[in-house]
């Protein structure tokens, strides 16, 4: 993707097998808050403080959010903005659910005749609640509208309402 688009990718190789594997958009933007403000990576580190003209990465969920609307990476960038438009005929994605590994391993051995077994880490949380404060789950809605519509679920509706 460094070097084009999605769409140059597909004609540079029309004869490929495509597929995109897409994460529920709460657990991917966790993930990466943990990625930059939990880990001990310096580097993460590093890269956050320029990205944010900040000195101190320990923020809170809510500020990470705040920032990052304002502040675009591809670390949190809407994932389907990586999807081809054209050629897209057998496309196929993967959503990142509980069953994500049998769904990818049996698509490898249909497809490819490859058998895989993928270790079970970094489950995507299937669960409706996740937990958001109204003003967290405001922002991840204004980060990631085109992603929870591709997605198909309301992974921002709390437990309550389902």
């Amino acid at each position: 993707m460094h070097d084009g688009s999605p769409d140059s990718a597909v004609t540079a190789f029309p004869d490929f097998q495509r597929f995109a594997i897409l994460r529920e958009p709460v657990d991917r933007i966790r993930s990466v808050y943990r990625m930059f403000c939990r880990s001990e990576s310096t580097f993460r580190h590093r890269q956050l403080q320029a990205l944010f003209g900040i000195s101190d990465v320990r923020l809170s969920f809510l500020d990470f959010l705040a920032m990052a609307t304002r502040i675009r990476n591809h670390h949190w960038e809407q994932m389907v903005r990586f999807l081809p438009t054209t050629g897209t005929a057998g496309l196929m994605a993967f959503r990142m659910e509980d069953d994500f590994a049998l769904e990818f391993e049996a698509f490898f051995a249909a497809e490819f005749g490859v058998s895989l077994t993928l270790p079970r880490l970094n489950v995507t949380n299937s669960n409706n609640d996740n937990g958001l404060s109204a003003e967290e789950r405001s922002l991840v809605e204004a980060m990631f509208p085109d992603d929870l519509a591709f997605y198909d679920v309301d992974a921002l509706r709390p437990s309550s309402a389902a």
